[in-house]
């Protein structure tokens, strides 16, 4: 598709947030049926942050960095689990979609954290071209 990582990730987690949004404040069954087409795409955020990882590392350390990234996968759900269940605990009798609005916050973060990602390739890759057509035209 010719789509650089980062802005596809971007795009990805933009959508999981509008779908938990939808999921928060749905109120017929139709709606939350909605909110899953809206997050199609949802499940190839990790291979897009591993692709990019992949990218952004010396190969010496690949291994280094894709160990720690397997390890706080396996730790987050220690975490989120009781805050979530806490959350909805807190809010069941007044608001119950409030667990997804916890995670369209958490996927905010995640899409303010790839859209710095990919404005900081994309300053790169401009530079490298400029600094390219400066050497041509020195030749």
């Amino acid at each position: 598709m010719k789509i650089p990582d980062a802005p596809f990730a971007a795009f990805i987690f933009f959508s999981k947030i509008i779908s938990s949004c939808v999921k928060a404040f749905s109120y017929h069954p139709w709606m939350i049926y909605c909110s899953s087409i809206l997050s199609v795409f949802g499940g190839a955020s990790s291979p897009i942050a591993r692709s990019i990882l992949s990218k952004s590392v010396p190969q010496e350390d690949l291994g280094k960095v894709f160990s720690l990234t397997a390890s706080l996968e396996a730790l987050t759900p220690l975490a989120a689990s009781p805050l979530y269940s806490l959350l909805f605990e807190n809010t069941l009798n007044y608001f119950s979609g409030a667990i997804y609005l916890l995670s369209a916050a958490i996927f905010f973060l995640d899409f303010i954290l790839m859209s710095i990602v990919g404005l900081t390739e994309l300053k790169y890759s401009r530079e490298d071209t400029q600094a390219i057509n400066n050497d041509e035209e020195a030749n």
